[in-house]
């Protein structure tokens, strides 16, 4: 897991495996199917990575 202090942003090793899943896919339903996780986890997973609105 990478942490930055500066605006309490982390990422994990799990949200880069589903965002590769995702963009080769083009499925959320897909993606979620594969990882054995719901669709909404893979929204939260892409909201993640978009880091704090704020930046």
């Amino acid at each position: 897991m990478f942490y930055d202090k500066r605006k309490d942003f982390y990422m994990e090793f799990r949200d880069l495996r589903y965002f590769i899943d995702l963009v080769e896919s083009e499925s959320y339903h897909a993606t979620a199917q594969k990882n054995q996780v719901t669709q909404p986890a893979i929204s939260a997973m892409v909201k993640r990575l978009e880091g704090p609105a704020d930046l």
